[in-house]
């Protein structure tokens, strides 16, 4: 066995469509050797051939560019789109066949729907930034920003809605992705703790800029495309440095009895968006200055909402309410579910446009071992970086085809040959902790929630909708062994300890995560793993009942 080399020649809005095995070690290498092609709305490098080599003996078999290609991660099933066409070589390990590797093209693409839909959001920006330029060289000082504010057009501010597999996400990152390529700053809001985009169990928001986009953040199917991981090699420095801010909410989905807590922190998030796109005249959370700052209002807001549409539940449809109001939306595209967009109607009234968006034909369907295998994966690269830094695999496909690599199966798949590991590299070093566990303080955050029949006729309730209670070292052992939980603010455990209220600590962006690696009743200790050597931010973690966990 050894590599392959494929040639695709796309026309015009075409795409060739990509399903890698999670279990590969080798994954597949695309080069654009001719023409422009992207993914998910970013463009692909180019790699031309070098045209001051003499021609091939075989045009069959042309050798590779010398230029760095484009990595498409396991467990990938995404597409590489042309508008204009373009060709691409593709070089994989054979083993891949045998996991079961496919790509394939096709001339069907839910490109042309999104890019529609970007130039109404696009117009939109352009207007809101012509009324925002108006009003600043307005000769009438006496005129209110408030008025001036009124007046002017709206940002876009928008909520995605669809199922899982529905195409949703990838529509939120094509749309981040036109929008920073013509320089535009706008926030994403990931809101679906079913699919962790940005870490399991949590939710988060990140100013996008393009400097911050990049293939490896889309490929991955991430959503932190604003800058570092929560935690900093450099000293574990606030998720604020690197221009996102995430918070735990613990949970895999949302139901009745996460409802409330759900609500809360979609609402928490709306209030420090619009401190920074509002008042936007300072550095807020989320970054920025002074400078640009009528570029970042216009620029607006994508809100990705929870992937699991359930059209009967008030719980699913009270928290749609509470995210149109948070963020002020006015704009919602619901993909493929015809239901839920009749559904609005009631719900939205005139606040908002509802738009149908049709789903994508190339979307596939993933199973709940895959979502599960990919979330292990997103936490893994929390802890190690980036698995596939493409040197290693590079070099061999190159001393392969130049006959110095004798052993054609050093590459093999799911480890079975130590020689696998030469397309594997890890940014990060992990540190292994061992704390005693009265340092250590563990809070498991538990609903609160009282059901309407049990409350007077009229009453509400008024106590906080998630209480938190000190995890025993036995029930730590027993239940939350390889638990993934984040680790909290020091501002937030100084106000907790002052207040003891709770909210502070669930209130309040985290400054990472960590893995409970070991527990050890009989010493009293615990090992924690981190993805930074020096002492963590503060000694107090969150765990959430549906916390991820993680066990190499």
């Amino acid at each position: 066995m050894g590599f392959i080399k494929k040639v695709f020649h796309l026309p015009p809005q075409n795409e060739l469509r990509f399903l890698v095995p999670q279990s590969t070690t080798t994954p597949p290498l695309v080069y654009v050797t001719v023409g422009c092609a992207e993914i998910n709305g970013l463009e692909l490098p180019s790699s031309p051939l070098n045209t001051s080599l003499p021609p091939p003996t075989d045009p069959s078999n042309p050798p590779i560019p010398s230029s760095v290609p484009t990595i498409i991660p396991p467990g990938s099933k995404l597409s590489i789109f042309t508008w204009y066409g373009c060709e691409l070589m593709v070089v994989y390990h054979s083993s891949l066949e045998e996991l079961g590797y496919d790509m394939y093209t096709s001339d069907e693409t839910g490109m042309i729907a999104a890019i529609n839909i970007h130039s109404q959001l696009e117009a939109m920006r352009e207007s809101c930034a012509s009324g925002l330029e108006s009003t600043s060289t307005s000769p009438s000082p006496s005129t209110s920003a408030s008025a001036s504010a009124s007046k002017q057009s709206p940002p876009p501010r928008v909520l995605v809605l669809g199922d899982a597999d529905s195409g949703k996400t990838t529509l939120c990152k094509i749309l981040t992705s036109y929008a920073t390529k013509l320089g535009r700053k706008p926030i994403l809001v990931d809101l679906d703790p079913t699919r962790g985009s940005i870490y399991p169990s949590t939710i988060g928001v990140s100013r996008c800029g393009f400097k911050h986009s990049n293939v490896q953040t889309l490929t991955q199917g991430e959503f932190h495309v604003g800058g570092q991981d929560v935690f900093s090699s450099t000293g574990g420095r606030s998720s604020n440095d690197g221009g996102s801010l995430v918070y735990y909410f613990g949970r895999k989905t949302v139901d009745e009895k996460s409802e409330k807590f759900f609500n809360e922190l979609v609402n928490h998030m709306g209030e420090v968006v619009r401190e920074r796109i509002v008042e936007s005249g300072g550095n807020g959370a989320l970054g920025g200055g002074s400078s640009g700052t009528n570029n970042e209002f216009s620029s607006g807001v994508i809100v990705n909402f929870i992937g699991e549409v359930k059209v009967t539940s008030p719980a699913y449809l009270s928290s749609i309410q509470t995210a149109i109001k948070a963020f002020n939306v006015n704009v919602v595209l619901v993909v493929d579910h015809p239901r839920l967009f009749n559904k609005l109607a009631p719900i939205v009234g005139s606040s908002a446009t509802v738009v149908k968006v049709a789903k994508p034909s190339g979307v596939e369907k993933r199973d709940g071992e895959f979502r599960r295998r990919e979330k292990f994966t997103r936490f893994k690269e929390v802890l190690y970086g980036y698995s596939f830094d493409g040197e290693g695999l590079l070099k061999s496909i190159k001393d392969g085809e130049s006959g110095e690599n004798n052993n054609e199966d050093s590459m093999m798949v799911d480890g079975e040959n130590s020689g696998g590991a030469a397309g594997v590299g890890h940014a990060l070093k992990p540190m292994n902790w061992t704390k005693p566990y009265e340092s250590l303080f563990f809070y498991n955050l538990e609903t609160v929630d009282v059901a309407d029949t049990m409350l007077p006729v009229g009453h509400q309730q008024v106590s906080e909708s998630i209480t938190l209670r000190q995890i025993p070292l036995e029930e730590l052992h027993s239940k939350f062994s390889h638990a993934i939980c984040a680790v909290c603010q020091p501002e937030a455990v100084l106000k907790y300890n002052e207040s003891g209220r709770g909210a502070d600590l669930t209130m309040s962006a985290v400054a990472g995560l960590v893995t409970i690696s070991a527990v050890n009743v009989e010493t009293g200790r615990v090992s924690l793993l981190s993805p930074v050597g020096e002492e963590l931010p503060s000694l107090v973690f969150l765990v959430g009942d549906g916390a991820q966990t993680f066990v190499e």
